[in-house]
């Protein structure tokens, strides 16, 4: 009589190690995709916003992660498809600014023609300013002060509100007024209305000694006609 088998077989188990490696890749991809289209901002200083489509006349708001810079405005000019809007925090602008600067930023787009940044908003404590008073603040664009208006304070925050002339380089922070006025001043020169006022008064040195002459030719013939008197 055959004697049975005692023990079960032993079943290989799955592999679940190559599972998992796949579940975490994948996971790790649509994360990444999903940062990307929305609002990348993987290095801190760049935000891009991607724009699917859009009317014209329709108004866009993004929130950029740039240092002061709460809200960015844009107006919709033509129909826009498949176009994105480029924040970008920069150490260094295409133009000379004299001052005090807290950030520098550069705003573009992939149909610039089609898109009117008007509008930013800026947000700060007070003790960020650099030294700045809270009412000197402004932005500038390429070079240009823009209006910079001190919106509202809201519990430890200022928020200021800058009007734009579309995309481009801009600065926050305080301009010196001094380094301009220095350009200013050596074109304004007052040396010839100094020679203007001192002409008269030579004109009037070179007159002086003429009525001493008229005086001494007088004197003369007096004593002439004296002689001519007494001998006639």
């Amino acid at each position: 009589m055959a004697q049975k088998k005692r023990g079960k077989k032993n079943n290989p188990k799955p592999n679940n190690k190559t599972f998992w490696i796949v579940l975490i890749g994948f996971f790790t991809i649509s994360l990444l995709t999903i940062l990307i289209t929305s609002q990348v901002n993987l290095t801190g200083n760049t935000t891009v916003q991607p724009i699917s489509f859009m009317k014209a006349g329709s108004e866009l708001t993004i929130e950029p992660n740039v240092n002061g810079v709460k809200y960015i405005q844009l107006k919709i000019i033509e129909d826009l498809k498949n176009a994105q809007v480029i924040t970008e925090e920069v150490e260094k602008i295409s133009w000379d600014f004299q001052g005090t600067s807290i950030s520098k930023f550069k705003i573009s787009s992939t149909d610039e023609d089609k898109l009117n940044l008007y509008e930013i908003t800026l947000k700060f404590k007070e003790a960020q300013l650099d030294g700045i008073a809270k009412d000197e603040l402004r932005l500038y664009q390429e070079g240009k002060e823009l209006l910079t208006t001190l919106d509202k304070i809201e519990g430890e925050f200022i928020f200021y509100t800058a009007q734009t002339e579309g995309m481009g380089e801009f600065v926050i922070g305080k301009m010196e007024k001094e380094a301009v006025a220095d350009v200013i001043e050596p074109e304004v020169i007052p040396e010839p209305k100094a020679q203007l006022e001192e002409l008269p008064a030579l004109v009037e040195e070179e007159s002086t000694p003429e009525p001493t002459e008229v005086e001494e030719k007088s004197f003369w013939e007096k004593i002439a006609n004296f002689f001519k008197n007494i001998f006639s």
